[in-house]
């Protein structure tokens, strides 16, 4: 089966916000997505649930890997095996410096609890 990924489009969101509060227990995520979105920050519409994910093994087959390897930590308590980024491909190989640093969530994230 082939995937094609492309930016979201207004005519989405209706089924976007469905797909989210189908997803997860609550409409929270839903309102999370939304609020980003308003604000401008679309980097997680379309998430998965975390658990689901994870046994499906989905992160590492999408390429998601360790985060702490990176440089890149958690602001909060979390499993290693849990705190997972995306290699962009501007990122520097390995044997060049690489950015490190703390996650900072966006205040739509501060809604949300």
């Amino acid at each position: 089966m082939a995937l094609t990924l492309r930016p979201e489009r207004p005519a989405d969101l209706a089924a976007a916000r469905r797909v989210h509060e189908r997803a997860f227990p609550t409409a929270a995520e839903a309102d999370l997505v939304d609020a980003l979105r308003a604000a401008g920050d679309q980097s997680c519409a379309g998430d998965l649930p975390r658990r689901a994910a994870r046994r499906a093994g989905n992160y590492p087959r999408f390429g998601f890997e360790r985060a702490a390897p990176l440089g890149v930590r958690a602001p909060f308590e979390v499993p290693d095996d849990a705190w997972m980024a995306l290699r962009l491909p501007a990122y520097p190989p390995p044997e060049r410096p690489r950015p490190e640093g703390v996650v900072e969530y966006a205040d739509a994230f501060a809604a949300v609890g």
